[in-house]
């Protein structure tokens, strides 16, 4: 039997699979670096209304699950002993095609949702 796409991480080398969620806030952004450098490629929507949180805090869907899968770790020191970590997940990306404008879009505004 032959094993595909994340059985081979998983099974093969180690990685633990994870489900993620496909919105995040810019602090996740930022710490992985898209935020600011990728901003323009990112799709945000403004939330509100939700007690403790700033009105109108922007809210991002994920590039790319690296974003998420690597703020499972946010603000925490792992011991040396504990590393490598090995994460893997399979989500939709959603980001705008970047330096598209113009090109070959006559006016369209391409985007892609990976998966």
């Amino acid at each position: 039997r032959r094993v595909h796409g994340l059985d081979v991480q998983t099974a093969e080398h180690g990685y633990t699979e994870c489900y993620v969620p496909y919105i995040v806030n810019g602090d996740s952004l930022r710490g992985t670096g898209q935020l600011p450098k990728f901003e323009e490629d990112l799709f945000a929507a403004n939330k509100g209304g939700q007690e403790g949180e700033a009105e109108n805090a922007a809210l991002y869907l994920i590039p790319t699950s690296e974003v998420p899968l690597t703020n499972f770790m946010r603000d925490e020191i792992v011991p040396e002993a504990k590393l490598p970590l090995k994460f893997t997940a399979h989500t939709p990306c959603f980001r705008s095609e970047a330096g598209s404008y113009g090109r070959d879009t006559r006016g369209m505004i391409r985007q892609h949702q990976f998966d």
